[in-house]
């Protein structure tokens, strides 16, 4: 059979050869024919098809639903005869019942009323546009509703132009029709308008059966189990779950969808379009099938979902019968591909060769009764089973025409998408023509561009080498390409690279106010001087520059000191938090293999019991000897400033390795993006947390003072605004959530003296910005990211007082960021990857971890040096800023802190009784219905009421500390 023949053949027909070509199925094990349609007996209810019936109950659900009408219009170049346009309208509704039919419930089920020709009211409106675009009149009465109950369900409007011409629009409901009725409404309309015209008889071929008929048809064939077969292949076909793809949309999904939509359209390029038929014909399939399996292939690339559900149409016209019928007899079938092995295009074809085969075989079975079968969760923000859809359409199919009228057809865009996207594939000559259907409740226009630029991109790569693995294929135009590797990533800015924090601390006027904890103060001179004995004293005592030294101490001016004498010595500091269990200390001890550990004299007994050398930072008299000026010692930009520990996969904790120059340039990053210098920033983490790198080198190197709350304080919110208006503080870094409470509880004026505000270490809430822009207008919000591997930050995002999403912005200066899959290529705008960072701020890796960092930490594969890869999950949106979308593993944050849930499960698997563990997050939000007269009423239902309050009362300030510590 030539080439051209088989275009012509129905999918049906296509499908059984097919079939016979791969000797699937001999011709003589070919199914019977089904019985051939029959009229419906005189007496039998006229029960609307199944498709009918779906399409009833959704225009119940929403009555002004217009995303089920069908559109034509053309421009007509002619005189029309619109008496014999009128009269040949009239021919097609009296031969076919099903244009004037209507529905009712009847006994509980859809019937279908079919009204007599003479009593159908039907008239062919007449009506003018201004200008030469005719466009919004045709939009205008696509989206007008019809009323499925009264009918006419089709409408035909001859809009003619002052300036000449006119234009036809036929607005039909699919509940009466489909694209085959379209094409034949075309041709009868025609013939009957060219009889009328000319005083001629209409002759057209008497119709055997009508669409009722039909209807009835479907129905004993139901009922009679002729669809069981294939029934059964579609239930294992479809086995199992549905999941939603995941698009990589503009907008949150509707609680409700509302099919509202545009489309674009291009055409491929000659040859590109001759490739791709290639393809085909070398696999021998169908150039439907080509695409596709291209489509499946690409929606799994956006969305790295291994299950791709895809729908596409059917005319379900199998039978001689049924092809000169308008009616509603399209059918929707389901192809499902699995990437989760990894496929090349080559055997991805060869599988949705014989998928397509088999669908096209089963495709009589109402769509509306599988779903009805497999009954999966129903939610009115989507369609069930899939969210896309295909068609394909052959370019030499019937074109308007009107007699001897010139008709040129125009391209409708009635504002409607039935589904998330809808792709349609087009052959016309040589030509493939793509045209993107896309819901404009979650698709920016740009967006739907943007998409068809990548699948246009993917096919350019499958042309040039269908044997490739389908993860290997390019989605990224050029002018993209360069702009996520290049533009994006210039972010190159000057900093003090030989300069080093605790240099940039000693040049501030000795007079100035460093440090500030409770009434004590440090000035910029004694900071100095004290830091300088501290070094002094760790050189004489055997403490060799280069080495680790451990800082054991609660928050005070000691802890300052010791950092920064730490520093001078030409040592990385190591801080150990005296809050952390015994065991945790150990480990760290022991890990870094610190000479000596730096602390306080009330903590002596604890820290001493690690057998390790300590020394109390708060012994004025062990420090009175040494001399108050620098030690000359060699330091390096690339040497180790500190070393944070943070939780581990293993099980470990794990010391990140921190140099020098990342740290400075970590630090005055700060000075460049930030508009207003660190005066006065309150620190509330602890120091062995990397967000306090933050408020320590930013206020101390800029010349800012430093505050300091006392212990707890951090974790009362009245404390801390108190503490804001006593110091008038400036600049603070929290979490959103001890932000969201700061706001909610503090006075009047309290927070006053802020400027900058500082949300990182969890996902920011959509309702914090107006909260904050309401009580601060004149302060600025930021939300920063930024792993401890990445020097604490990395991106930063000014938020504004309406955000739509919560982002975590653009690199900071020196830093860049990648977004890739899991083979390493980046991702188009829009897509979810992985992020990676590199850039100034990348740390020397895991102590003495060689595997862990060699698995995180990767040679760049666009230019030199090194990435970090964070595991988290994020996209890219088309002006540059990120999106966050989360982790990757199982690593979740609690209250800021990165936490292995691996270290938990390690550390229960140590218990003797213990011989397996899982940990699992699971958020519990308290109930806001709950008040504090409600909880007081319970608390005097309570029978030791009053004992309970006795003991509340007696309680010391301490008691209830410990008592805050133990829960």
């Amino acid at each position: 059979m030539s080439d051209d023949r088989e275009k012509k053949l129905s999918d049906a027909k296509r499908a059984l050869l097919e079939k016979r070509r791969r000797a699937k199925v001999k011709t003589s094990s070919v199914a019977p024919a089904k019985p051939a349609i029959t009229p419906r007996p005189p007496e039998a209810p006229v029960l609307a098809s199944f498709g009918q019936e779906r399409l009833w109950y959704l225009q119940q659900l929403n009555p002004q639903d217009t995303s089920y009408h069908m559109t034509t219009a053309v421009r007509i170049d002619g005189d029309v005869d619109t008496d014999a346009l009128a009269a040949a309208f009239h021919t097609l509704i009296a031969r076919h019942e099903i244009l004037r039919t209507v529905f009712a419930l009847g006994d509980g089920n859809l019937v279908q009323r079919v009204e007599e020709p003479d009593a159908f009211e039907f008239r062919l409106e007449v009506g003018e546009f201004i200008g030469d675009r005719p466009h919004g009149y045709i939009r205008d009465l696509a989206s007008q509703p019809f009323d499925l109950a009264e009918g006419p369900l089709m409408r035909a409007t001859l809009l003619q132009s002052e300036a000449g011409g006119c234009v036809l629009v036929i607005v039909m409901h699919h509940i009466i029709s489909d694209e085959w009725s379209m094409g034949l409404l075309w041709r009868e309309l025609s013939a009957a308008y060219t009889a009328h015209s000319s005083g001629k008889p209409v002759e057209l071929p008497p119709l055997a059966v009508q669409y009722a008929d039909f209807a009835w048809w479907q129905r004993q064939q139901f009922a009679d189990g002729q669809y069981a077969a294939q029934m059964d292949y579609w239930r294992e076909r479809l086995a199992g779950d549905f999941p939603l793809l995941q698009l990589p949309t503009d907008h949150p999904r509707p609680r409700v969808q509302q099919h509202t939509g545009a489309y674009i359209q291009r055409d491929l390029a000659s040859e590109l379009s001759a490739a791709l038929q290639q393809i085909a014909k070398d696999a021998s399939t169908t150039l439907f099938v080509t695409m596709l399996a291209a489509f499946e292939a690409f929606l799994y690339r956006q969305t790295q979902q291994t299950d791709i559900l895809v729908g596409t149409p059917a005319t379900n016209r199998d039978q001689q019968q049924t092809e000169q019928l308008i009616g509603f007899f399209l059918n929707t079938i389901v192809f499902r591909a699995d990437f989760s092995q990894g496929q090349t295009f080559s055997d991805l074809l060869a599988s949705m060769r014989g998928q397509s085969i088999q669908a096209l075989a089963n495709q009589s079975v109402p769509f509306e009764q599988i779903v009805s079968d497999l009954n999966p969760p129903r939610d009115p923000s989507y369609s069930p089973i899939f969210q896309t859809m295909f068609v394909y359409q052959d370019g030499d199919g019937h074109q308007p025409t009107l007699g001897k009228l010139t008709l040129e057809p125009i391209t409708v865009d009635a504002g409607i998408s039935k589904f998330d996207l809808t792709l349609f594939t087009k052959l016309a000559g040589d030509r493939i023509t793509l045209s993107l259907e896309y819901d404009t409740d979650l698709f920016y226009d740009e967006t739907a561009h943007r998409l068809l630029d990548h699948f246009e991109t993917f096919l350019h790569s499958i042309a040039a080498d269908p044997a490739q693995n389908i993860t290997a294929f390019n989605m990224l135009p050029a002018a993209e390409r360069d702009m996520l590797l290049n533009q994006w990533t210039q972010t190159q800015a000057p900093f003090p690279v030989e300069t080093f924090a605790h240099d940039l601390i000693a040049s501030h006027p000795a007079e100035a106010v460093a440090v500030r904890y409770g009434d004590g103060v440090l000035t910029y001179g004694e900071l100095d001087a004290r830091a300088n004995r501290v070094a002094q004293y760790l050189l004489r005592n055997g403490v060799q520059p280069g080495t680790f030294v451990g800082l054991c101490v609660e928050r005070s001016l000691e802890m300052v000191v010791g950092i920064v004498g730490i520093l001078k010595a030409g040592c990385a500091y190591v801080p150990v938090d005296p809050a952390y269990p015994q065991e945790r200390i150990a480990f760290l001890l022991q890990d870094a293999a610190m000479p000596l550990l730096l602390t306080q004299t009330h903590l002596l007994d604890a820290v001493g019991a690690h057998n390790m050398p300590c020394v109390p930072l708060d012994d004025v008299a062990l420090f009175a000897e040494m001399p108050a000026t620098p030690p000359d010692v060699t330091v390096t930009p690339d040497d180790l400033a500190y070393m944070i520990y943070t939780s581990g996969s293993t099980g470990k904790p794990k010391g990140v390795r921190v140099t020098h120059r990342n740290l400075v340039h970590s630090t005055t990053a700060r000075f460049t993006v930030y508009p207003h210098a660190a005066e006065r920033f309150l620190l509330l983490s602890s120091f062995a947390f990397d967000s306090s790198i933050t408020g320590i080198f930013w206020s101390l190197c800029q010349g800012g003072t430093l505050c300091l709350p006392p212990h707890y304080a951090e974790r009362d919110v009245m404390q801390i605004a108190a503490l804001i208006e006593q110091y008038g503080v400036t600049h603070i870094l929290l979490l959103p959530s001890l932000y969201q409470i700061l706001l909610e509880f503090a006075q009047a004026g309290q927070l006053a003296t802020l400027n900058t505000i500082m949300v990182a270490g969890e996902a920011c809430p959509l309702t914090l910005p107006a909260e904050h822009y309401a009580a601060l207008p004149h302060a600025t919000l930021y939300n920063e990211y930024g792993p401890t591997e990445g020097t604490v930050w990395s991106t930063v995002w000014e938020i504004p007082a309406e955000p739509e999403k919560m982002l975590i912005g653009k690199a900071i200066p020196n830093m860049y960021t990648y977004i890739m899959d899991a083979q390493l290529q980046p991702v188009p705008v829009g897509v979810a990857g992985e992020l990676y960072i590199g850039g100034e701020g990348i740390t020397q890796g895991y102590h003495n971890r060689p595997e862990l960092t060699a698995e995180r930490f990767l040679p760049d594969p666009f230019r030199g040096g090194m990435v970090y890869r964070t595991g988290d999950l994020a996209r890219y949106l088309p002006d540059g800023n990120i999106e966050f979308l989360g982790r990757m593993d199982n690593q979740v944050k609690i209250s800021g802190h990165r936490i292995e849930l691996s270290e938990i499960e390690n550390a229960l698997l140590t218990h003797p009784h213990v011989s397996d563990a899982a940990m699992l997050v699971v958020e519990q939000t308290a109930s806001a219905d709950v008040t504090d007269s409600d909880l007081l009423a319970a608390l005097a239902a309570h029978p030791d009421a009053d004992a309970l309050l006795d003991e509340i009362e007696n309680l010391s300030d301490d008691e209830v500390q410990a008592l805050l510590d133990e829960t």
